[in-house]
């Protein structure tokens, strides 16, 4: 990913696979085939899917604070960067865990 660099995170299995976290606060993961990120309030969580995001519903789970990412947005590198630093930096504005 072009422009992001300083980009410290732990990688701590989540669903099976492996997710990542900024001060103990999750911010992407895969679930099945979807990737999904945290949004911050009113931020991605309110996108239109156009922006190549949608809600998260893993079965049996609330992710009230998740988006999974749209096929657009996982075949579009400068979409998928954008989308990614903005869940980077919400999770790293949050109190450490």
């Amino acid at each position: 990913m072009e422009g992001m660099e300083g980009i410290e995170a732990e990688g701590k299995r989540m669903f099976g696979t492996l997710a990542r976290f900024k001060g103990g606060n999750m911010f992407i993961g895969a679930h099945g085939d979807r990737v999904f990120l945290r949004s911050a309030p009113d931020d991605l969580r309110n996108a239109p899917e156009e922006d190549g995001v949608e809600e998260f519903k893993p079965p049996r789970n609330v992710m009230k604070e998740y988006v999974a990412l749209t096929k657009r947005a996982n075949s579009d590198s400068e979409r998928f960067d954008l989308l990614f630093e903005r869940s980077y930096r919400y999770a790293s504005s949050l109190p450490k865990k």
